[in-house]
């Protein structure tokens, strides 16, 4: 089975470093941790990752919401946020983006971990139903 890929998304490279051993501990392939989110587009076209996680208060023109927006008008991406400050406005407009998991900073490797398993679940599923339905139409 390949490795599933992810993008980090984190303006704090410390945290965003320390994410990145975390997932390549847990023997995930960490595609890369992008600070700002004007760099996450092309990073995208060149290598799709099939997770992005990605912190909502990002240094820049864009904030993480903003930036998943506009990737989901091209991409197909699973985005689980992370967050310092998990307010109800900014909790409410992440909604809208349809995120697989939520994780509140600081946060242990577990809850990372667990928010990982429970997307890749949801990707596996998604894709089974894809292809159920497929069958059922042709």
């Amino acid at each position: 089975m390949e490795k599933i890929k992810i993008l980090i998304v984190e303006d704090e490279m410390i945290i965003g470093a320390n994410i990145a051993l975390q997932l390549t501990n847990l023997g995930y392939d960490v595609l890369g941790v992008i600070p700002r989110a004007e760099e996450v587009l092309p990073k995208i076209h060149q290598t799709l990752p099939d997770i992005l996680l990605l912190d909502i208060y990002l240094k820049g023109d864009l904030d993480g919401i903003e930036l998943a927006h506009i990737i989901q008008k091209e991409f197909n991406i699973p985005i689980i946020y992370l967050t310092a400050n998990a307010d109800e406005a900014h909790f409410n407009r992440a909604k809208t983006t349809n995120p697989y998991a939520f994780i509140s900073k600081p946060f242990k490797k577990l809850d990372l971990q667990h928010a990982i398993e429970l997307t890749i679940l949801r990707i596996q599923e998604e894709k089974n139903q894809k292809s159920m339905n497929w069958k059922l139409l042709s």
